[in-house]
């Protein structure tokens, strides 16, 4: 195929996915229905308090000696309940295919800031210390 048919067509692609005609047939097609899972590239997190558990998309993530800073983005809803609750008793990510790809039981209190969006969603940033037993 030469360049000029190669580029017509990739710029006539409404779905935004390129591939080969072969490689089409091999794909499962519900994959390509939902792009913007695709797109984000990243975990979902569970987090479990005392009386609820909340859902959100891990946006950050960082571990140093003493302790573990994740961002998730949650619903409005949900960051009112953490402005209430600072006891996190665990947390599990998983990846695009529900593998999860980590989780722990925390069982400590944490530090927490929340920003609105203006999307209705929250980055919720939640600190907590690691043990040291």
């Amino acid at each position: 195929m030469d360049t000029d048919t190669e580029m017509k067509r990739i710029l006539s692609n409404p779905e935004h996915v390129l591939m080969s005609d072969s490689l089409e047939g091999l794909i499962d097609p519900h994959l390509l229905e939902e792009p913007d899972v695709w797109d984000t590239g990243d975990f979902v997190c569970r987090l479990k308090f005392a009386n609820f558990k909340i859902s959100g998309i891990l946006k950050s993530f960082s571990h140093t000696v003493n302790q573990k800073t994740m961002s998730v983005l949650i619903a409005p809803s949900d960051a009112i309940k953490l402005l209430t609750n600072n006891f996190l008793n665990s947390y599990e990510c998983r990846d695009i295919t529900k593998k999860v790809v980590f989780k722990e039981i925390i069982e400590n209190e944490i530090s927490l800031s929340v920003t609105f969006q203006e999307n209705e969603s929250a980055l919720v940033s939640i600190t907590f210390k690691l043990s040291t037993t």
